[in-house]
């Protein structure tokens, strides 16, 4: 009772706007998975920003939107901030760059972007640039799991098949 207890507890504290910050930022931190998480928010972010913005959307609207696609939290705040000091007449890149989350290539090619006036084609280059490096890190994780994979599964083959000899020897024990 004391786990059922301890599992619904849980369960409610996820669904309360603080569990699920706090489970949005818990995400980011795992090993592996969470560097990918992080780029998948990243890439959504340019990918849509770069949609909106050659639509002719303008920048507070496209963030408005931005922040209800982006699905974690963490992010949706930080886009929050940026968005409100935008508001107040500041610019992109370096509201981007003082809420400390974005890497700083992403932070670079914002601020050419809206120097040059083609924000919305270097969001397109930014979200082509995570893609890429997301599909690496992917192979790379598959490729390294596959062995760990292999030997798991020679090693349930292997217990499977001794439980079965094991087994038809004691049949057989007990027959003579």
């Amino acid at each position: 009772t004391v786990l059922v207890l301890i599992i619904f507890s849980i369960k409610w504290f996820l669904h309360t706007e603080k569990g699920r910050y706090l489970w949005d930022a818990t995400k980011l931190k795992i090993p592996l998975i969470g560097d990918l998480i992080y780029k998948f928010a990243l890439i959504r972010f340019a990918k849509v920003s770069s949609i909106l913005l050659s639509s002719g959307i303008a920048l507070l609207q496209n963030l408005e939107l931005v922040k209800d696609i982006v699905n974690n939290r963490i992010f949706k705040k930080k886009i929050t901030l940026i968005q409100q000091r935008v508001a107040q007449g500041n610019n992109l890149a370096r509201e981007i760059a003082a809420v400390g989350f974005f890497p700083p290539l992403f932070i670079r090619m914002v601020r050419v972007g809206e120097e040059t006036g083609q924000l919305e084609s270097m969001m397109e280059k930014i979200s082509n640039y995570y893609e890429k490096e997301v599909s690496y890190r992917i192979k790379r994780l598959l490729a390294a799991l596959e062995p760990t994979l292999l030997v798991t599964m020679a090693l349930m083959v292997g217990f499977i098949a001794l439980s079965l000899v094991m087994a038809l020897m004691r049949v057989l024990g007990t027959l003579k």
